[in-house]
């Protein structure tokens, strides 16, 4: 599994795998506003590092990271339905780790996402805080931040 910059070709395979994943969690918290979602989508594409996830040249997920002053924040982490519990979750995780240049990989995951929050658990992030219908989970990035050169 390899990661593959996205370009604008890719938006529609983003847009329609976060519909599938995000869209049943999303109508239980604050109802599916479509405009909103669509405006949302664009704010991400436009502010995160957008990467395809493929397999055997097989486009099978997708994975979006912001640079914060802190951590790595994965925005999003979506996989293709039938690409999931194949262990590809867990390669772009690895990737993501091994390439970290922050202490902290950080993410947020919908507290009504049970599946997800156990699979961020079986690979080492940390439940941190609680907020409005989110999980926040963290790793700490081994040898990152003890003696970072200026």
């Amino acid at each position: 599994m390899r990661f593959e910059a996205a370009t604008a070709k890719h938006k529609t395979f983003f847009w329609e795998l976060y519909i599938d994943a995000m869209r049943a969690h999303i109508e239980k918290i604050w109802g599916w506003d479509l405009k909103w979602q669509e405006n949302d989508f664009e704010t991400r594409w436009l502010s995160c590092v957008n990467n395809l996830l493929v397999l055997d040249e097989t486009p099978v997920g997708y994975i979006q990271t912001q640079a914060l002053p802190d951590n790595q924040y994965i925005m999003m982490l979506i996989i293709a339905p039938e690409y999931r519990g194949k262990g590809v979750g867990k390669a772009a995780l690895g990737r993501l780790r091994a390439n970290c240049i922050k202490p902290y990989l950080r993410l947020r995951v919908f507290e009504s996402n049970e599946k997800a929050l156990k699979f961020y658990i079986r690979y080492g992030y940390e439940l941190i805080e609680k907020e409005e219908s989110f999980y926040v989970l963290q790793q700490a990035v081994a040898g990152i931040g003890v003696k970072r050169q200026e």
